[in-house]
């Protein structure tokens, strides 16, 4: 596929396409904004590429930072080992930060890394 840069309206008539096509397959809405924006962006950026669980972890931590794993684990339906693999795997590519808030229980805090 041939990407190059898009128009807004051209984006959001895309973006409806997509999101026609895709209903009833129950894709998140964040998953299916990450793959219309993956589909158009010239050069997107690291986090694009992430499987779906690291996707969906990021997003809850975008859109609450200073959450925790166990949070994380409750809102995506899964396991706290599932959610704390994804937070691992997001800290190790730079994409988040944790911090330390029950030292006893390794509770972590969990905020989106910046862009530079």
């Amino acid at each position: 596929m041939d990407r190059h840069p898009l128009t807004l309206a051209e984006l959001t008539d895309r973006a409806e396409e997509i999101q026609a096509e895709a209903w009833g397959r129950n894709l998140p809405t964040a998953r299916l904004a990450h793959l219309i924006a993956h589909l158009f962006t010239p050069d997107p950026p690291p986090f694009y590429d992430l499987p779906p669980a690291q996707w969906e972890t990021l997003h809850i931590i975008q859109a609450e930072p200073g959450v925790n794993a166990s949070e994380i684990a409750r809102r995506r339906e899964v396991t706290p080992r599932a959610a704390l693999n994804a937070v691992t795997q997001l800290e190790r590519a730079g994409l988040i930060r944790t911090e330390l808030i029950t030292e006893g229980q390794n509770i972590r805090a969990c905020y989106p890394v910046e862009a530079p």
